[in-house]
């Protein structure tokens, strides 16, 4: 049997494909909104960093691993979607497998909000380590729109507070040249019975 398609039919099958194709195109943006999966010690969704710029923070992360046994990871989104930082830094550590001596500053640009994630193994750096750690290293920065600064700062500032009682605000390391491409095998994720991390963070916003 031959199957008749009418005019109205085939301007509806048409506009149908329109709105599907228009999905599909946005469907990528929406997904922004969601918790990054982090591979890398630096992930720049925000585009908010040169090649250079990022190499630099790489190379600060970097040294706090070498000095601190420390895996800082950084992450710049655009927004969390209006989920609090707090939470979606949380899930990014979860959705990433981040756990033992990891940590992670996560920077929501649009929202102007930032929080910290600190595992578990890394008791040693208390909560009141940790505000100082964003206000007073990170927070300078990202008002400047310096923001490889910050994190380049906030990693010699987490450094400091393994290392001894109190976190202080340092002067921001000069860029390390030889800077490693990736975190490599990582510290390893140290979790709770659950599979989840034992989160400990601290969220704050940085004035306009």
């Amino acid at each position: 049997m031959t199957r008749r398609t009418t005019a109205f039919q085939h301007r509806l099958g048409s506009a149908a494909a329109a709105l599907l194709l228009l999905a599909l195109v946005a469907a990528p943006v929406l997904a922004l909104d969601e918790p990054p999966r982090l591979e890398d010690p630096v992930t720049d969704q925000a585009d908010v960093l040169t090649a250079a710029e990022e190499a630099e923070v790489v190379g600060a992360l970097e040294q706090l691993r070498n000095d601190a046994d420390v895996q800082l990871f950084t992450a710049y989104v655009d927004s969390t979607g209006g989920e609090d930082v707090n939470a979606f830094t949380e899930d990014t550590a979860v959705v990433s497998s981040l756990g033992g001596n990891d940590a992670l500053i996560l920077v929501a640009i649009e929202d102007r909000s930032y929080s910290m994630w600190v595992g578990p193994s890394l008791d040693e750096i208390t909560d009141d380590e940790i505000d100082v750690i964003l206000t007073e290293a990170v927070e300078p920065a990202l008002v400047d729109g310096e923001f490889a600064a910050a994190m380049i700062s906030a990693a010699a500032a987490t450094g400091l507070a393994v290392r001894t009682d109190t976190a202080a605000t340092p002067v921001a390391p000069a860029p390390i040249e030889d800077a490693g491409s990736g975190p490599g095998a990582g510290s390893g994720s140290d979790s709770s019975g659950s599979g989840q991390p034992l989160p400990r963070r601290i969220t704050a916003a940085w004035a306009l």
